[in-house]
């Protein structure tokens, strides 16, 4: 089953900080995993590298399925 990202957004943590993450989920299941980062660049640079990993993935099988 394809994977969802969503856009990066802020959470705030047990101690009350505030971070910005996103949800990597697997589509029509859970639980989702939010990984959270010190600053909106990097959770976006993060976010961006995830969905080409993603992306090439499913191009792999796509490819693969063709054979």
């Amino acid at each position: 089953m394809p994977w969802k990202l969503t856009t990066v957004a802020d959470t705030q943590v047990p101690n009350g900080q505030i971070l910005p993450g996103f949800n990597l989920q697997q589509e029509r299941k859970s639980p989702s995993v939010r990984p959270l980062f010190e600053d909106t660049t990097k959770a976006s640079k993060a976010r961006d590298l995830m969905q080409q990993i993603l992306d090439s993935e499913i191009a792999q099988r796509f490819r693969s399925l063709k054979s």
